[in-house]
């Protein structure tokens, strides 16, 4: 015997099982499992930007944008400057690639209005928007949004708040509520909250509570759905301090846990969002007592106690970063945040990810995704797509609304389980090397060395955080139990 192969069976040399192809399989390469039960080549995709689509000719002053699973569709709410700042929503579709097609703009409410809101609400399958109305003496007007095709429609309206200035919504998988949050402009800028409740086309909130008497400005809320509990982040205006509450959502009722701060320096524009991967919410905030610098903290929490690491800078500044545009959304796919950025004085709408590690948070790669910059980039807002793993971001840049899509580079090695023993066709069945087993149909291998399932799919000796096995000869691995 002069080959190790000639010791072992015909195929794997042992461990192995039939699964159904998806997609068509090469002889030796390596796959994962999908949730269907299939398997799947392990491959990588590049990231990518879309190319933007104008939604609205001319400048808004506040926009909030949500996804609508149902539908599948992106809808887009704003003021619209142009006609009396009347609050306008406006449906997009995501075509080829990250391109997006709109719909024709509807007008929810002829009044003049300002501080979007949009939550879409799975439960009902309908979206939530909000804003001040400032005709109805600066109450907050919310209405549910049934979607068909790309046209829009609202039922009657309901208010909320002694009057209001900044609003901001999550959904709160738990209760299967959104929860609201704003500051009352007519009750000293104090902080309330309701839970709302979408029927057909109408909404209805439980008791509002008053969670915070104190003067706060733009809020900025999110769930953490280990703990069920809804974080809101502040700017305490008497002295710009950052805070937040921890909101408790029981059926409609809300409760609030304590009042935290955050930062006792110059804080503006406070946004949190939750990392589920590593059970840490991350708070960004420009510190404009630190030349407008991008600062983070993040923290875990133990229940409804948080746990907060030391503050830091994200981004250095350069020129006025974030003053109308600072956003995070967590990418479930990526299992990372995304922070957004942009602004006045010619700054481009940015975008990265941000890696968390215990209490330190590290940014990475800046892409700007706005073709122009000569009027600025504002008002932000972004929501993911999960039917094609992309983000969506609409806001106003070249004062136009404006809207595009980017996805980033991604792989699915995660889910490695083996290695084919020979071609198999898509919707065939055909056998896999599992973990544990030898596989003899791979080829170029040296002897002795441990080998890793690269992003590509590829087997390399560069390491990654997925581990194949070890080389027994040029042509035969054993594949490593883990």
């Amino acid at each position: 015997m002069s080959n190790l192969s000639d010791l072992l069976p015909s195929g794997a040399g042992g461990k192995s099982f039939d699964f159904v192809a998806s997609g068509t399989l090469a002889n030796g390469q390596t796959v994962g499992l999908r949730s269907d039960g299939k398997v799947e080549a392990i491959a990588g995709v590049a990231g990518s930007n879309g190319t933007e689509t104008e939604f609205e000719n001319g400048s808004i002053t506040s926009l909030s944008c949500c996804y609508d699973t149902g539908q599948d569709k992106i809808l887009i709410f704003y003021t619209d400057q142009n006609n009396n700042n009347y609050m306008t929503l406006v449906v997009g579709t995501m075509t080829s690639g990250n391109s997006i097609s709109f719909g024709n703009p509807f007008v929810a409410l002829s009044e003049v209005s300002n501080y979007c809101m949009a939550v879409f609400d799975p439960s009902s399958g309908k979206s939530l928007i909000g804003g001040r109305a400032t005709s109805s003496s600066n109450t907050g007007a919310f209405f549910a949004v049934t979607i068909s095709g790309t046209t829009p429609s609202v039922g009657a309206k309901t208010s909320l708040f002694t009057g209001l200035q900044y609003t901001c919504g999550v959904y709160n998988t738990t209760a299967q509520k959104i929860l609201v949050a704003g500051n009352e402009s007519g009750n000293s800028n104090y902080a309330a909250a309701a839970v709302a409740t979408i029927s057909g086309t109408s909404v209805s909130f439980g008791s509002k509570l008053v969670w915070n008497s104190a003067d706060c400005r733009e809020l900025y809320i999110a769930y953490d759905s280990v703990n069920n509990n809804n974080i809101c982040v502040f700017k305490r205006q008497s002295n710009s301090y950052g805070q937040f509450g921890i909101l408790l959502v029981s059926g409609t009722s809300v409760s609030v846990n304590s009042i935290y701060t955050f930062a006792t320096t110059s804080t503006r524009y406070p946004v949190v969002a939750y990392d589920v991967n590593t059970a840490r919410m991350l708070i960004v905030y420009q510190n404009s007592g630190s030349s407008s610098h991008l600062w983070y903290r993040a923290m875990s929490l133990n229940g409804n106690t948080p746990t907060q690491g030391t503050a830091a800078v994200l981004l250095a500044a350069t020129g006025g970063y974030t003053s109308y545009a600072l956003q995070l959304i967590y990418h479930p796919t990526l299992k990372k945040i995304i922070v957004n950025y942009g602004g006045q004085y010619s700054q481009a709408g940015t975008y990265a990810e941000v890696a968390i590690s215990g209490t330190t948070a590290t940014l990475g790669t800046p892409v700007a995704y706005t073709s122009s910059t000569n009027n600025g980039y504002y008002y932000a807002s972004l929501a993911y797509n999960p039917d094609q793993d992309n983000i969506l971001a609409a806001y106003m840049s070249e004062n136009k609304g404006e809207s595009t899509a980017f996805n980033f580079s991604s792989t699915n090695s995660s889910s490695f389980v083996g290695i084919t023993e020979a071609a198999i066709s898509n919707a065939a069945t055909g056998a896999v090397t599992l973990q544990g087993g030898i596989n003899t149909k791979v080829t170029g291998l040296t002897i002795g060395s441990t080998y890793y399932v690269q992003d590509n799919g590829t087997l390399g000796t560069g390491s990654t955080s997925i581990v194949a096995g070890e080389a027994l000869s040029a042509t035969s691995i054993n594949l490593v139990n883990t």
